[in-house]
């Protein structure tokens, strides 16, 4: 019976445990370059960039980020090593069918050059319509894990209406 107790406790875990999925990349990249204050003297730099990008989910709920960490191997400089938090936020997806929602840092864009900010965003869908708004503040220099100070001079918001009711044509305005 001592024997059999764990081997079923290890059997019946998984099927209790609530599923889930956990997805992520790590990137590291090393790199070097001279540079020259005069001609006299010259610093050779060694420069480290890792990044992280990691998602966990579970039904409708997900936590997604996306961190760097930099640094250099060859001198202690002031602001190394260097963190930066890109993406963490909560997303909640088609809730009542019709809202999904995201808290945190978040890109106001996916793409390239979409800009990060610190707030919520709301779509809506109905049918072929959707309704997005989105409210918060700039991000802190240097992506620092830290809400920004000004929020009353350093806060955005908008919104956008797609409308995709014709077959191969979409209408949006914001």
């Amino acid at each position: 019976m001592n024997k059999i107790f764990p081997i079923l406790v290890l059997l019946i875990l998984p099927i209790l445990s609530i599923a889930q999925n956990i997805n992520g990349r790590f990137s590291s990249s090393i790199y070097t370059f001279e540079r020259y204050e005069n001609i006299d003297v010259s610093n050779t730099n060694v420069r480290t960039y890792q990044t992280l990008n990691l998602n966990i989910n579970r039904d409708i709920f997900s936590i997604r980020s996306y961190f760097s960490l930099e640094g250099d191997l060859s001198k202690a400089m002031d602001y190394d090593p260097r963190l930066r938090f890109y993406n963490l936020y909560l997303e909640a997806r088609n809730l009542l069918d019709i809202a999904t929602i995201k808290v945190g840092r978040q890109p106001l864009f996916n793409g390239i050059a979409g800009g990060i900010y610190d707030g919520v965003n709301l779509d809506l869908k109905y049918d072929d319509y959707k309704l997005s708004g989105y409210y918060g503040g700039n991000t802190p220099p240097y992506q620092k894990m830290e809400l920004t100070e000004n929020w009353k001079d350093n806060y955005i918001y908008g919104g956008k209406f797609v409308i995709n009711s014709i077959p191969d044509f979409r209408v949006a305005l914001r």
